[in-house]
């Protein structure tokens, strides 16, 4: 039978492998390695641009599933985490109530945004009437899908901001041993790494600069941290030991 820390361990590498793997996805979009988005004249309207951008969406579709979709997988597996922790941690452990929940909420908002990006990508590229009603359709489509992915916008800065206290909260899991010290400094660079990508994103500051954010957040700091934790995982705490 898989012990907590197996399960750590299980968890943790799933979340690392995700989101690596989100991360290349979203690279392989933004590099137009797949497909290109047409070159559109700066004059061109609202249901030009969306008529012309038609065939790359459709081409885009699997990419930009595959990015969504891991990291879906990601933050359930940091949902799946939290459960982990809670046999792991233990009792009387004040790190048993803020690690576990932060996780676990924040794991459960950050699938959810995942998976209504690609409801909603998945309708920005639907078929549309090709009738008298046309324009008003694809405006009427257009908005909507904004509107539902701004939703999902704050769901996910929701689910960063509980990711960034279950960090915290993390840092002195490995206390007393002899890479304590090292997973201290980790997290909270990690932490500081989140804080900044969120605060680049809602200030809207610097639109290249979040990108890259992002990128290393998801695709080297979390990982990161996660796979040390799940290699790791025997070396915490046990609450059976503590009980």
């Amino acid at each position: 039978m898989r012990t907590a820390a197996g399960f750590i361990r299980l968890f943790a590498i799933a979340v690392a492998v995700a989101l690596v793997l989100s991360t290349a996805f979203d690279l392989i979009d933004h590099l137009n390695l797949v497909a290109r988005p047409p070159d559109l004249p700066d004059t061109a309207n609202l249901v030009e641009r969306r008529l012309a951008s038609a065939p790359y969406g459709q081409a885009i579709w699997p990419v930009f599933l595959a990015t969504h979709l891991f990291g879906a997988i990601g933050f359930l597996g940091l949902a799946g985490l939290a459960v982990a922790f809670a046999e792991r941690l233990p009792r009387g452990d004040a790190r048993r109530v803020v690690l576990p929940w932060s996780l676990l909420a924040g794991g459960l908002l950050g699938a959810l945004a995942e998976l209504v990006y690609i409801g909603s990508g998945k309708a920005f590229i639907a078929s549309y009437c090709d009738c008298g009603f046309k324009e008003q359709e694809i405006i009427s489509q257009t908005w909507a899908v904004m509107v539902t992915q701004t939703a999902a916008d704050w769901v996910l800065n929701g689910a960063i901001v509980l990711t960034a206290i279950a960090v915290i909260a993390s840092r002195s899991l490995f206390e007393g041993t002899a890479r304590g010290s090292t997973w201290s400094l980790l997290s909270m660079l990690l932490a500081v790494l989140i804080v900044a990508t969120l605060a680049n994103d809602l200030l809207e500051l610097n639109f290249d600069v979040g990108l890259y954010l992002g990128w290393i957040l998801t695709g080297i700091g979390v990982p990161l941290w996660a796979a040390w934790l799940g290699l790791r995982s025997e070396e915490l705490p046990s609450a059976a030991r503590a009980g």
